[in-house]
Parts: structure tokens; sequence; C-alpha cells
């Protein structure tokens, strides 16, 4: 029962320091963490090699040497190494946050725990997050709540136009991994964390913790952060926010036609009409869009949120 855990860094040498520290104090020590460094112009590369040098059988370091760099590219290509090792779970982990440290006894228990129930099937286990300042100062205790989220709804017709799973908490199991690294097109999906919620929806447990397990480090340089819903500016924003509204109903059509191509002669009768719906939204009119939203309650969370789907979709 070995635990994988994927880091992915990029110009990080503030922080790196300090997560790979919480991972190593974790209370559930069967783990081997496999990072990935995105090329980092700072000394982020050299702090993750001298951990390695220190805990040779723990920590594997790589860096990306060809190909194109990002967030999602990182991990997917740590996704397509995790899967050769002899792992049975796989976390994914960022490198300026900071892990409780039984982060992994928690989840992991409620994976065998879902697993049980669910032998075989693909599983992912996720948890709330305590939103923190770059000095680890409390700014929200529970991410969920921070950004008005259900984080218990699974249906494949909402997760299709809005994640709700946060990858950093994230576990899942081989089964999940295998089967969504049938993925060939990384360009087709947004996040790697949202393709493993659709396809364990699809196939599939998705089980939420209702605890927070890390502490989400908010600072300058986040790649993707946490923003607080409802207030006044976040209003505005969204009632702005037109093409991002867009981009991301893009994506969400791009990855229900990605899971069309792949997994379409597995989809249920009940599944298949929204993973198609959501295929073919951008090739209707608005009237039209805005039916099918309705019609296959394809709806992110949220009235604000609803409102700026409904008036750019």
């Amino acid at each position: 029962m070995k635990i994988a855990i994927l880091l992915a860094s990029y110009k990080g040498e503030n922080y790196i320091r300090e997560q790979i520290q919480s991972l190593l104090e974790q209370t559930v020590t069967d783990t081997k963490i496999l990072i990935r460094d995105d090329q980092s112009p700072d000394r982020t590369f050299e702090i993750e090699q001298e951990f390695e040098k220190n805990y040779p059988d723990k920590i594997k370091v790589m860096r990306r040497t060809e190909g194109k760099g990002g967030s999602k590219e990182n991990f997917w290509a740590l996704c397509q190494e995790a899967v050769k090792m002899d792992a049975d779970y796989f976390m994914f982990c960022d490198q300026d946050d900071v892990w409780n440290p039984d982060k992994i006894e928690i989840t992991l228990k409620r994976m065998q725990k879902v697993e049980k129930k669910n032998p075989k099937k693909p599983v992912l286990v996720h948890t709330d997050l305590e939103v923190v300042d770059q000095n680890l100062n409390s700014l929200g205790a529970s991410f969920v709540r921070y950004r008005a989220l259900d984080a218990k709804i699974t249906a494949i017709n909402r997760l299709l136009v809005q994640n709700n799973v946060t990858g950093c908490t994230m576990m899942i199991n081989r089964p999940l991994l295998e089967k969504a690294l049938k993925l060939s097109n990384i360009s087709a999906i947004a996040m790697h964390d949202w393709w493993f919620s659709l396809v364990a929806s699809l196939f599939g447990e998705i089980s939420f913790i209702d605890q927070a397990t890390i502490k989400y480090r908010q600072h300058g340089d986040n790649v993707v952060g946490a923003t607080k819903v409802n207030t006044p500016s976040f209003i505005l924003q969204r009632l702005r926010g037109k093409n991002h509204i867009h981009e991301v109903f893009h994506l969400s059509s791009m990855q229900a036609q990605e899971l069309l191509q792949i997994y379409g002669n597995e989809l249920s009768d009940n599944q298949k009409p929204y993973i198609e719906a959501m295929a073919g939204l951008e090739k209707k009119n608005k009237v039209a869009r805005i039916y099918t939203v309705l019609h296959y309650n394809m709806l992110k969370q949220g009235i604000v949120q609803v409102i700026g789907e409904l008036l750019f979709i």
C-alpha cells in the first residue's frame, strides 16, 4: 500500500522547503514523493535536489527538458510517470502549501472505506482546505465556504460545468489513474483535477471529507488561488467576465467531446445525453444554449455564478 505524492513546481523557492518538510512529517510514512520542476529560473530545483540527496529512498526529483510547460502539463507528466510506480494511491501537491500532519491518514482512511463498498472501482477522495496568507495566518477556516461551494455534488451534469474538487486535496486510487490516463490530448482538458473528477463521476465514486487537511497559501505568485465569492468585487468581476465565462464553457465543451471520444461506448443511457449536450453546446445559438443548460440542469453553484452563466454563455 504505497502512496505516491506528485509535486509540481515552478519558481517556488520561497515556500518549497516548508511544503516538502510537511510531506516528510506525515503520520503515514509509506510514501514516495515524486517531484517534477518546470524549468524554474530560481533555486527551486536546487532545493529539491538537496532533499533528494538527504532522502534518496523517499524523494525522486525530475525536471522538464522538453515540451510545453505549465501546471496542467507538469501534473500530467507526473501522472504518466507515477502509473509506472509500485503504488496503490496517488496524491497531488502544490509547491507552496503546508499539509497537516494527518492529511494522508485522514484521506486514506476514507479511501479504504469507500473502496470496501466499491471494490476495483475508480475512487476519488478530496477534503476541505484552510485558506491562509503567505505567512500562514488564517484567512478562512474553510475554502469550500470561502468559495460558496457544495463539495458533495458529484452528478456529472453539474461537474461538466464546474469543478468542485481542489487538486491539492485529492487522493485517487490506481483504477482511476489508469482510467483517466486513456486521455492522449492534454490540450483538450482544463486541468488534471477536473478531468479526474469527471472520470470518477462517470465510472466510480467521489467522496468529500468536510475537514481542512491543508493550509492553502495565498500570495502574489499563485498559479491558481482562492477568491472569496459573493463579495461586491467578485459580483462585479463575474458580471463583467464575459470572456472568462466563454473560455470556461469552451473548455467544458472540449472536455465533453473528449469524454465521448474516449469513453463513448462505456457511457450509460442516463449519462450520455449530458455529455452529448455539453459537447455540442458551442454549435448552438444563444437561446438554444440557455435552453440546454436549463433543461439538463447544467448550472454552476451560487446565484451569481448562474446569472453570469446565463448572461454570457
